[in-house]
């Protein structure tokens, strides 16, 4: 449902959105094209979210991948689970249930900070 409901929260163009039933998947599905952005949640199943970021910052610096912009969504609402995905390699971290605006937003940020001055 979470798949369903982030796909749906994009407008498509700009976005073109590829979703996956879980961290493995999603790990697979990147190797045949990099994202700009990935939206994970925390508790997924099979690989987890922060097991999954770890994976594609591993592929970032082994492979020579341009940095994916990642925007971790959780349910839990604390500083704990806020820190852990940061400290993983998350941009920004996103409370359940996410609003389009909120996300469309963190986008838009993300988007800009990638572009720099100028």
């Amino acid at each position: 449902m979470n798949r369903f409901v982030r796909s749906h929260l994009l407008p498509s163009p700009p976005f073109t959105v590829t979703t996956a039933n879980d961290g493995q998947a999603a790990v697979e599905a990147m190797s045949q094209h990099w994202p700009d952005f990935l939206l994970l949640d925390m508790e997924m199943p099979g690989t987890k979210g922060l097991d999954t970021l770890r994976r594609v910052r591993e592929q970032e610096a082994t492979q020579g991948r341009p940095r994916c912009r990642v925007v971790m969504i959780s349910g839990h609402d604390d500083a704990g689970s806020t820190a852990r995905a940061l400290e993983a390699g998350a941009e920004r971290f996103l409370v359940k249930p996410v609003s389009r605006d909120r996300l469309l937003s963190a986008l838009a940020e993300l988007e800009a900070d990638h572009a720099g001055p100028g």
